[in-house]
Parts: C-alpha cells; structure tokens; sequence
C-alpha cells in the first residue's frame, strides 16, 4: 500500500554510523565525569564470571563421541547420564543459583573486567542504546538524523536517568534497547535494511537474554502490536522476528540453568519475588494468618514475622526477623522457592478481587515512580557488601563525583519529573497539530510508534510493579522513551520540509 508517512530524504536511506558513534560518545559523558562507571548493588554479581557449566555438558556428550556402539545405544547412555544427574537430592546442594543472573551478560561483565575496567561494558550499552535509537528515529520514525538528533539525545542523557543507567554496569539500560528494538522490527520492517534486521532481531535477542523482565516485555509488547496495529506481511515478519528471539533467549537461558542444576554441589531456584510483594502488607499476610499451619506452607512458621518489606523478605534487613529467609538453610530456601506458585495461587483463590485491586494499586504506583535516587550502591553497603567489587573499581567509584555529591541524583530525580511532564504535554500539542497537518495514514503511523512506545513503559511497570514490587529504579532505566517519543513526534509535526521530507515509502 502507497502513502506518504512522515519520510526523510536523509532518515530512509542516510548513513547512521556517524551519528551512532557521536551519540555514543554522548552517552558516556556522565560515567566519563563521574570518574568511574557507575555501580549497584547486584553490579558484583553480574561482574564475576557465570558458574561453568562445559564440565557438565561434555560428561553428558561424551557418549556421542565414542566410534563404538550405535547412535541408540549411545543416545541411551547420555539419557541414563542425565537421570544420574538429575537424580541428586538438591537439598544437600552447598548453595543456591538464582534465576534472573542472566549468565550471558555476566559473561561480557567478566570480560570488560578483565579488559577495560568495565568501562567497555559502559561502552557497548551506550552503543547498542545510540545504535538501536538511531534506527529507531531515521528508519521506524523516517526522520532526518543530524545535530538536532544528537542535540536531543544529549539533553536525554543530562536531564533524565537515560545517561546514568547507560554508564551503569547492570543491564537496565537493556529494558528500553528492548522496546525500541521489538517495535523497530514490527512497525519498521520494510523499511529496515536486511542488515538492519538482522542487528536489531541479535539485539533484542541479547537484550531479553540479559534479564527475565526484558524478556517479558519483549514478548508481551510483540503481543500487544499484533493485537493492536494492522495485519500485513511486513508486520507479520517483524512479529516472527520478535518472537524467535525470545525464543531463542528463553531456550538459552532455560539451558544453562537446566545445566547448572545437574551439578551436585548447586541447585537452581526462582527467588520468590511473588510471594514478597504479596507478604509485603498484601493479601498474602491475611492468607497465611488465617489459614496456617493448616494450609501447610514453609512460611506458616513465620507468620508471626509478617507483614515484611519485599527486599528484606529476599535479601534480609537489618534486624534478625527480617534476615529468616536470607539466613534460613538451603532445605528451607529451596522449599519456600519451590512453594511460590502453588501459594501465590492459593493467595488468588482466597481473595482474587484483593488481590486484582493488588495487582493493579501495584502497576499504579511504578508507573509513577521513576526518580534515579536508588539507582547506585550507596557508600556505606559499597564498604560491607558481601559480594566483592573489582578492586580498582570499588575504589574509582570511591573517589567519584557522585560519591563525593550525592545531591546530583536527587537534582537528577526533580529535573526528571519536571522533564516527563513536559514530555506529556509536548505529546498533546504534536498530535493536535498532526491531527490538522497531516492526512490519515501519517497519523496512523505516528500513533502507532507513540502508543507502542507507552505501552513499553506500561508493560515494564505492571511486570516489575506487579511480580517484582514497585521501585524507582524499574522504571527509571526507561522513562527517557517518553520524551523520546515527545521529540519524535514534535519534530514530526512542527519540524521543517527538510526534517520531515516525504518520499512515498510504504506504510505498512
């Protein structure tokens, strides 16, 4: 079908390099003048290289590279090595591998350590976060990429977390590559190039590899656009696209844990995220009071430590109660994990309107709640944590700028208010004054990116708020999509000939 959406002469079929590596280095100016790229808590783990599992895979291979016997009789042997495996009591494990640690990226963390003193970390998040925004404006978008491009990226990344989490070595940053990559690929896909396919299906696969929630989201916001934008071919593919990188992430993924679990010393299990939001002053508590012990649940025995904060629940507090699970041994870690679903659905049977309005005062909350406050390790847990820093960063992040003002998050968290909300009213005016502008498939087209793009940011608070528990950082790592957004469709609908040129490109 021929239309004439919002096209650029220089965004359809420009060159992007030149301005990838601009914004990249863009980027990368708030780690650059902080000193040190910028740490959290779970930065130690996503540092240190994943536990090997090649052991693990070449015992259970091995009979397939043996001349003798028959590919039967072979394929038999590695079966009855799986069942010796997987037969191992994981209550005698010495420790737990918690789902979630994705250990793909931690491969990259542990190899930016080693060279680079994880400032290459910080420098492939930036560059995959300007490569996919590229693409994104001038191929998805169609507008003209050039120094009002750039311009906008860095008053992104000084005015909102966008540059704090681009700088932070943990995959945050990874959550909003992967909304712009999954709408890319299913709003844009005629009028991406083969290779610029193929760079955003690896990009999006990598991104949802590198945490449970991003893969989450990409799934379900390729979901949300096949239900909402038109059915074509160009769509259709763009959706396959999607999905076989999600398939493929969840498939690499659900691999290694499945590998790691058939060593004997370990065993893999999901942190009970669920059940933490629901004992935190949520319908669970009311659950457990009246029907324990009766109901036959490890956490009967500590109704009497409830209601819990959900980060001390999983990770302990301060005082002794709070630090029961933490604490706890791995036969009464491994059945509290393995006990979540079959007590969440419990919880649900018990009061399912509690837990809906639950559910949804939970979404409420995280969609508000972005300042970048809690996005770093404060100085005080960077002296105690358990889990060990590189050295040399540890004491880099020591002698940082923000250590040594830590006001400039919370200037940081008021500039970004302020910002989201002129984002929202600069979304009104450009679709009022594309509604009188433009005819009926450029505002279709518009309407489509800006819609997909909130519901990113929806999905990302109703996963995060929802199955996690609302906090700031969650949706922080993203909320620069909304003014993003607000550029793209102010320069749509007030920008020049030249900015937003149209060349008869297909709108599918």
């Amino acid at each position: 079908m021929k239309s004439r959406p919002l096209r650029s002469s220089s965004g359809e079929r420009a060159p992007i390099a030149g301005w990838v590596v601009a914004a990249t280095l863009v980027l990368m100016i708030p780690a650059i003048v902080n000193g040190a790229p910028f740490i959290y808590y779970d930065t130690a783990t996503y540092l240190s290289a994943p536990q090997p599992v090649l052991p693990i895979l070449k015992f259970l291979l091995e009979p397939l590279t043996l001349r003798s016997g028959g590919v039967l009789e072979n394929l038999h042997a590695v079966r009855v090595r799986y069942r010796i495996l997987s037969s191992a009591d994981p209550v005698a494990a010495d420790w737990i591998m918690h789902r979630g640690r994705a250990p793909h990226y931690r491969i990259l963390g542990a190899l930016s350590v080693e060279y680079g003193r994880v400032w290459s970390l910080a420098a492939l998040q930036a560059l995959l976060t300007a490569l996919v925004a590229a693409l994104f404006w001038a191929r998805v978008a169609g507008l003209a990429l050039g120094w009002g491009w750039l311009a906008g990226m860095a008053a992104l990344t000084a005015l909102t977390p966008l540059g704090l989490f681009a700088g932070l070595a943990m995959p945050d940053i990874l959550s909003g590559v992967t909304v712009l990559a999954v709408i890319g690929l299913v709003l844009g896909w005629t009028r991406l190039r083969v290779s610029e396919r193929a760079a955003l299906a690896v990009i999006a696969g990598f991104a949802m590899l590198s945490h449970q929630t991003h893969l989450l989201l990409g799934a379900g916001l390729a979901l949300a656009l096949a239900l909402l934008a038109r059915h074509t071919a160009g769509r259709y593919r763009g959706l396959a696209a999607v999905l076989a990188a999600a398939f493929t992430a969840g498939a690499l993924e659900q691999g290694y844990m499945q590998l790691l679990d058939l060593r004997p010393d370990a065993t893999v299990q999901s942190r009970p995220h669920l059940v933490a939001h629901l004992i935190d002053h949520g319908p669970g508590v009311d659950y457990l009071r009246q029907n324990c012990p009766e109901a036959g649940f490890a956490l009967c025995a500590h109704v009497d430590k409830l209601p819990m904060r959900w980060s001390a629940f999983l990770f302990g507090g301060r005082s002794a109660e709070s630090r029961f699970l933490a604490e706890a041994p791995v036969a009464e870690r491994v059945t509290i994990s393995q006990e979540q679903f079959p007590l969440v659905l419990a919880i649900i049977r018990d009061d399912p309107w509690g837990v809906l309005g639950f559910a949804l005062r939970a979404a409420g909350r995280q969609i508000t709640m972005f300042r970048p406050d809690g996005a770093i390790i404060m100085p005080d847990n960077l002296a105690t944590h358990p889990v060990p820093f590189p050295p040399d960063l540890k004491q880099a992040t020591w002698d940082s700028r923000l250590y040594a003002d830590p006001g400039l998050l919370r200037t940081l968290g008021d500039i970004s208010g302020v910002v989201v909300v002129g984002a929202l009213a600069l979304l009104l005016l450009g679709w009022l004054r594309l509604w009188v502008r433009q005819g009926g498939a450029d505002r279709y087209h518009a309407t489509m990116i800006v819609t997909a793009l909130m519901a990113g940011l929806l999905l990302n608070a109703i996963i995060c708020g929802v199955l996690a528990s609302p906090y700031d950082r969650f949706q922080a790592r993203l909320i620069w999509l909304l003014p993003y957004a607000a550029l793209m469709l102010t320069v749509a609908a007030f920008g020049t000939a030249t900015q937003t040129a149209r060349h008869g490109a297909r709108n599918d």
